[in-house]
C-alpha cells in the first residue's frame, strides 16, 4: 500500500495550494475554516443524507464543468462523510483519480479516514456502493479537533474504544472520556498497519469490524438520530453479550462498563434489528457475521442466523 500517514500541519497549507486540484468539504468546516475553499471544489451539507447518489453525481458534474482531468487530485477536507463520497468520486471520475484525505474530525483521524474505504449509502443502506481507493496522502493534525461539539467527540471515541479491543498499544493508553493526542496517534497508526496488509479485506482488515454489524442495524433502524461512532458503541456492547460465553468473563465485565460509561443503548425492536443485520454487507453462506473479541486483540469470526441474533437480543433487553 503506498498511502502516506503525515502528521504536519503545516502540509495542509502545501496541498490546498497545489494546482489542479479540487477540494470537497461540507458546509461546518467552510464555515469554521473558510481558507479550505478553492477556486475549483464544491461544499456539501454536513451530515450522512450527503453520502447519496445525487450528491455524488452532482459533483461529478461539477467536476467536469469546472475542467477537471485525469490529473486532477481531489482533496476532501471534512470528517467521515466528506472521506467517503469524495474518495468514491476520486475512484469513479474518469475511471479514477488521485485524492488526498485530510480528516477533520476525531472519527475520521482514528479510523474512517485510513484505509481507502470509500462509499455512498443507498437506500438507507450504509456504503453499499462503494470501492477500495486509496489516497495518495491522509493529512492529519489536531488543530481540527478544537471545535468539535462534544457529540462528534463521543462519535470518534466509539472507534477509539473499539481500537482499543483489538490494541494492546491503544488499551494501555485508552482512558475513557480523555483521549489524547497520543492515543488518537496509536489508532491511526493501528488503523494504517491493519489496512496495510490487508488492503480489500480479505482477512485480517475484517477485524475492524467489531461492534459494527449490529452498530450498522441500530443505526439503520433510528434514523440515524444519534452519531455513528456511539452505535459502533452499542454495537459493541451487544455484540459482546451475544458472544459472552467465549469471552474472558473480566474483559468482558471491562467492556460493558465502559460501553455503559459512553452512552445508553437506543430503543429497538430485536426482530427488526436481526432484519436489518441479515443485510449486512459482511455476511456469508446465509449466516449473519460478527467479529467476536474473546481479549484484547484476540479477534475471530462468528457465525449466527437471523433467529439467534433476534433471541439474544430479546434476553439483552429482558435482563436489562
Amino acid at each position: 500500500m503506498k498511502g502516506e500517514l503525515i502528521y504536519n500541519r503545516e502540509h495542509i497549507d502545501e496541498v490546498l495550494s497545489r494546482d489542479n486540484i479540487f477540494v470537497i468539504t461540507d458546509a461546518n468546516v467552510a464555515r469554521l475554516y473558510p481558507f479550505v475553499t478553492a477556486p475549483r471544489g464544491a461544499v456539501v451539507a454536513a451530515g450522512e443524507d450527503s453520502k447519496s447518489t445525487a450528491v455524488w453525481s452532482n459533483l461529478i458534474a461539477k467536476m467536469v464543468a469546472a475542467g477537471c482531468d485525469r490529473q486532477t487530485t481531489v482533496v476532501a477536507v471534512g470528517g467521515g462523510v466528506v472521506g467517503d463520497l469524495a474518495g468514491f468520486v476520486a475512484a469513479t471520475f474518469m475511471r479514477g483519480v488521485r485524492w488526498i484525505n485530510i480528516p477533520t474530525t476525531l472519527l475520521a483521524q482514528v479510523d474512517s479516514g485510513i484505509g481507502g474505504k470509500t462509499a455512498i449509502d443507498v437506500d438507507g443502506y450504509k456504503n453499499v456502493a462503494g470501492a477500495f481507493w486509496l489516497p495518495e496522502e491522509v493529512v492529519l493534525s489536531s488543530h481540527w479537533l478544537d471545535t468539535l461539539p462534544p457529540r462528534e467527540k463521543l462519535c470518534g471515541e466509539g472507534e477509539v474504544f473499539k481500537t482499543a479491543l483489538l490494541s494492546p498499544d491503544v488499551y494501555k493508553l485508552y482512558r475513557p472520556g480523555a483521549v489524547d493526542a497520543a492515543t488518537i496517534r496509536a489508532c491511526a497508526d493501528f488503523k494504517f498497519d491493519v489496512t496495510s496488509r490487508d488492503f480489500t479485506e480479505g482477512g485480517l482488515r475484517k477485524i475492524l469490524n467489531v461492534g459494527h454489524t449490529v452498530g450498522h442495524a441500530l443505526e439503520r433502524e433510528d434514523d440515524h438520530r444519534r452519531s455513528h461512532g456511539e452505535y459502533v458503541v452499542m454495537g459493541i456492547c451487544l455484540e459482546s453479550y451475544l458472544c459472552r460465553d467465549r469471552i474472558d468473563p473480566d474483559f468482558y465485565r471491562a467492556i460493558q462498563e465502559t460501553a455503559t460509561q459512553l452512552c445508553d443503548i437506543c430503543a429497538f425492536e430485536a426482530a427488526k434489528i436481526a432484519a436489518a443485520a441479515a443485510a449486512d454487507k459482511k455476511n456469508r453462506d446465509g449466516k449473519i457475521i460478527i467479529m467476536e473479541t474473546r481479549a484484547v486483540g484476540n479477534v475471530v469470526e462468528r457465525a449466527f442466523t437471523r433467529r439467534q441474533i433476534e433471541e439474544g437480543l430479546s434476553a439483552w433487553k429482558s435482563h436489562r
